[in-house]
Parts: C-alpha cells; structure tokens; sequence
C-alpha cells in the first residue's frame, strides 16, 4: 500500500471531465461544522440522488483537517452509521467506482446495493468478507455471483477502485496501484430495486434497517460513481 498519507481523487483529477460521471460525494463540499452529524450529503452531480440519514445516532460526523489526507475532510462512520440514497446507481451494462477510505477494523461495507439473502439477484458492493476479512468488490449478475478480493489494510487510508463490465464481461478492483481482475462469465446488464447504502450492508428485504456485522468502521473522503466500465483508474 502506499504511505498513509494520500488525498482525495478530485485533487488529481477533474472528476466532471471524464465522460459518464453519475455521482460524487466529497466531505470538503459538506458546509457544517467540524465534529457534528451528517445528515445530509449532497450527490455533486445530481442533488435529486443525494443520501441522507434522519437519526442522529445513525448519522457519521464530519472531521476537517485530516492529516492523513492532505488536511481534507472525512465522514466518520462509527460503527452504527449510515447514510441512504433509496433506488439509485443500477449498473446496467456497466459502473466505475472510486473512493478514498479507511477501516479500522477488518470488517464493513464502503457503500452497497445489496441484499442479505441468498439467491438475490442483480446487485453489488465494496465490503470486507465476513470470513476472508479482505476488502472486496462484489457482484451478481442474475444469480451468478462474482467477486474480487484484494489485500487486507486497516493501518492507511486507500484509494479504492472497482469496475464492473456487464458488456465484456470483466471485473477490476484496484487498491492504490495494485489491481486484481477476475473475468466474469456473465454479461447481462441488470437493475435492481435495492437501497443504495453507504457505511453499511442491505438487509434481508435489500433495504433497512441495514445487516449488523457490516457497518463500517472507518472514514470516507471521497467517493465518485461513473455509469459507464472505465477503461483505466
């Protein structure tokens, strides 16, 4: 992994200026006061697929100034917080993700549209296993399930990447600049009506309350969503 101190992606690169963006959260545009919950976190592209979280216990705290990421702000998440953008982000033929993270724990979703149900159909997310305790990108396509697992990091804030290609068939996740690909069989595009969740795991229904065990324990810089399989992160 690289050292821990990194910063968000939108500092590297426009975000705006690559074709297909869908959504983009980032903790320095939230416009509260360091140490207090975040109830609402605007979608910087399309503030009518924003997320939020009504309970205040539920809610992660924005924290300014954080060092290990160049003096950018972070969503703290504790444990027991979430935040819920509803039916948003399917990924049809095909979606790129990116995300500046950090878990404490070897356990925790970074954001899903899931559900805990074996069987489920059509969804996908960035979480730890359960068992393997490595971070994952995860997907079904109909009832084929598919996943990539990358290497175990609770000690540095990582730029996360996925890509998932329901057209050509092909998953990448990338931990910094390692990337791990696993050819995936399946190439159907796919919606589902699942709550997209960030902080947490869908539970049984693919809404809330959301799956204990999978909570993150960990902060968010940055997380950006585009609709399209980039060709390169």
């Amino acid at each position: 992994a690289m050292a821990i101190k990194t910063t968000v992606f939108s500092q590297i690169t426009a975000p705006t200026e690559i074709a297909g963006i869908s959504a983009w959260w980032c903790a320095d545009s939230v416009q509260q006061e360091s140490g207090t919950p975040v109830s609402f976190w605007n979608n910087l592209v399309n503030a009518t697929e924003s997320v939020s979280q009504p309970v205040a216990d539920n809610s992660p705290t924005l924290v300014k100034n954080v060092s290990e990421v160049n003096n950018h702000a972070v969503l703290r998440f504790d444990g027991n917080d979430y935040l819920d953008g509803g039916d948003i982000l399917d990924v049809g033929n095909g979606i790129s993700t990116i995300l500046v993270g950090y878990t404490s724990k070897a356990s925790g979703t970074f954001y899903a549209k899931n559900i805990m149900l074996t069987g489920g159909k059509n969804r996908y997310s960035m979480h730890y296993g359960a068992s393997t305790k490595r971070p994952r990108l995860y997907t079904v396509v109909g009832s084929s399930e598919k996943y990539i697992m990358g290497h175990l990091d609770i000690s540095n804030y990582i730029l996360y990447s996925g890509i998932i290609d329901n057209k050509d068939g092909f998953l990448k996740f990338y931990q910094d600049t390692i990337m791990y690909v696993e050819k995936n069989s399946i190439t159907s595009s796919f919606k589902s009506s699942y709550d997209f969740l960030i902080g947490a795991y869908n539970g049984s229904t693919g809404s809330i309350p959301p799956t204990d065990g999978y909570y993150l324990n960990g902060d968010i810089a940055e997380m950006i969503f585009y609709n399209r399989p980039l060709s390169n992160i």
